[in-house]
């Protein structure tokens, strides 16, 4: 069994907690600056700002941005507050769903005291950044990270913890994945087609994208009992505007809101008509259910507002005690068909 190896500024932060504790610093007492202490302990100043850090988690200091560190009082113990960074993209920052999430996320943040800071970073530039990713994270305490940042290997400093709205990695065990159960939505599509007398589905999703594929796998295993399927990956940003006309014996389902809108907007623009009035189309996150400029569509979806909730209170469980393993939390989906959204 690996021993876990110790952060680069642990016995910084063992020292200033036996003097806090012995009596050399005493509350309200303001300790040596950051320079100081990077010196003196032959850190980098993001290194020696973490290990300050870990000693605010155990309630002994308290950061006061821009006056210094001091050491806590009980009361200061008891009270605690998180800085949070969110990285969302630049596009998706408009959308219902995210818009939704980071309600949640706001709403928790104020019920715990804590102050966010919003990134808009796309993921191809979370995975290649003008500037290295500490200097992007600011003294953030945690990081929630809303999209498919997993497309790709995501690095994390080691000891800021992250959660990861609508991804489907640990991503090596830095990020606590967030999102629908994709076993539940599998069964919801699985019911919906049989109710559509449908023997052949076609079924998109993200190749590369774990939360996607996944999705589709866990249909495709169920959907074997009924009937016929074919996989359809594609590469994120890509799509192929030629549409074959369909057939109508045929369902077809869109792991992704974001393909499954693609996919309609380019076949009304071929063929001048809906796709959804020619053959059972589903989309597998809701979007429609939010969106007024998306075309309608049935769908598999959850509560966006209580998702960023539920992604928050991870973040701050993993907060509160240092060196919790992350771990993945599923949301309940719900069906909407096309019928129920036209009447709505």
């Amino acid at each position: 069994m690996k021993t876990k190896k110790k952060p680069h500024f642990h016995i910084m932060t063992e020292q200033l907690a036996e003097q806090i504790v012995g009596g050399k610093y005493h509350v309200g007492d303001r300790l040596p600056s950051l320079r100081a202490l990077s010196q003196e302990y032959g850190l980098s100043e993001y290194a020696t700002h973490q290990g300050l850090k870990e000693l605010q988690r155990q309630g002994l200091v308290v950061i006061r941005h821009g006056a210094g560190v001091y050491v806590a009082n009980h009361l200061d113990a008891q009270k605690g507050s998180w800085n949070i960074c969110i990285f969302v993209g630049t596009e998706q920052i408009g959308t219902g769903y995210l818009y939704c999430a980071l309600e949640g996320i706001e709403e928790m943040a104020m019920k715990n005291d804590c102050s966010i800071t919003l990134r808009k970073r796309d993921y191809y530039q979370y995975y290649a950044p003008q500037l290295p990713l500490e200097l992007v994270l600011g003294n953030a305490d945690g990081v929630l990270l809303l999209g498919e940042y997993d497309y790709l290997p995501v690095t994390l400093p080691p000891d800021i913890p992250a959660v990861g709205l609508e991804m489907g990695s640990f991503c090596g065990g830095a990020v606590s994945p967030v999102t629908l159960d994709p076993l539940a939505a599998a069964e919801l599509a699985v019911e919906y087609f049989r109710s559509q007398h449908k023997e052949y589905v076609e079924v998109h999703y993200l190749k590369g994208g774990p939360v996607f594929q996944w999705r589709a796998e866990c249909f495709c295993q169920l959907w074997q009992r009924y009937g016929r399927f074919a996989l359809r990956p594609h590469v994120l940003g890509k799509f192929n505007q030629a549409i074959p006309e369909p057939n109508p014996a045929k369902g077809v389902l869109f792991c992704s809101g974001t393909r499954c809108e693609e996919y309609l907007r380019a076949y009304r623009l071929q063929y001048g008509t809906d796709l959804t009035q020619k053959i059972a189309v589903l989309s597998m996150d809701g979007k429609s259910n939010l969106l007024p400029d998306y075309l309608p569509v049935s769908n598999i979806g959850i509560d966006w507002h209580e998702a960023g909730k539920a992604a928050f209170c991870e973040l701050i469980r993993r907060l509160e005690t240092p060196g919790a393993e992350p771990r993945r939390i599923y949301l309940m989906p719900h069906l909407r068909t096309l019928e129920n959204i036209t009447e709505n």
